[in-house]
C-alpha cells in the first residue's frame, strides 16, 4: 500500500476545507395517559461546521498531517412523558466539539507494513448525557445537557500483511475529563 498525493507531486502540501449545515426542526406528540391531553414539544436546531486539514507528503510512503474540525448533535425535546408531572421537563441543548489533530500515515516493507499515528485535543461545550433524574421522587431516564470537557488523546494503527493474512491492532487512549461534577 503506498501513498498516492492526490491533485499533486510529492513533497507538495495539500490544504482542504469544508463547511457542513445543519438545520434540525424536531417536533414531538403523546399523551402521558389515554385520557390526557396531548403533550406537544418543539425544537430548532442550526449549526455550521467547518473542517480544515493541511496534508504534505514527504515521500511516497509517507504523509503527515494537521487538522481542525468541528462537530454538532442537534438538540431535542425529551420524549412525551408518562406522568403529567413530567410535562416541563426541559429540551436538550445542542452539544459542540472543537478537536484539533495532528499525526502521520505511511507505509514500509513495500506496503508489508501500513501505520498510522494521531495525537489529538477535544473541547466538548454542553454535553448530552443520559441520566436518571429525580422527579416527586420518582426516578426517570432522561438527557441533560452536562457541563464542558476537554482533554488529549492518542491513536495508534498497525496493518502487517503477509501473504494473504491481514494482521491490524489499533490502540487508542484517551483523557476526556469533564469541568464540573455531574449529578444524578
Amino acid at each position: 500500500q503506498r501513498l498516492v498525493p492526490v491533485g499533486g507531486a510529492l513533497g507538495q502540501l495539500e490544504l482542504t476545507a469544508g463547511l457542513r449545515h445543519f438545520h434540525d426542526d424536531i417536533d414531538q406528540h403523546g399523551r402521558g395517559a389515554p385520557s390526557a391531553p396531548l403533550i406537544e414539544a418543539s425544537s430548532t436546531a442550526k449549526a455550521n461546521t467547518p473542517r480544515l486539514l493541511a496534508n504534505w507528503h514527504v515521500s511516497d510512503t509517507l504523509m503527515t498531517y494537521v487538522s481542525y474540525a468541528e462537530g454538532f448533535r442537534s438538540g431535542f425535546p425529551q420524549d412525551p412523558p408518562v406522568l403529567d408531572a413530567f410535562a416541563d421537563f426541559p429540551a436538550v441543548k445542542p452539544d459542540r466539539l472543537k478537536n484539533y489533530e495532528v499525526g502521520a500515515k505511511g507505509s514500509l516493507f513495500d506496503g508489508a507494513l501500513a501505520f498510522g499515528a494521531a495525537a489529538y485535543h477535544i473541547d466538548w461545550k454542553e454535553i448530552q448525557l443520559n441520566l436518571s433524574v429525580l422527579m416527586n421522587n420518582v426516578p426517570y431516564p432522561a438527557v441533560v445537557n452536562g457541563a464542558n470537557a476537554s482533554g488529549n488523546g492518542v491513536d495508534l494503527e498497525l496493518t502487517l500483511a503477509l501473504g494473504g493474512l491481514r494482521l491490524s491492532p489499533f490502540v487508542s487512549w484517551n483523557d476526556l475529563s469533564m469541568s464540573e461534577n455531574i449529578v444524578s
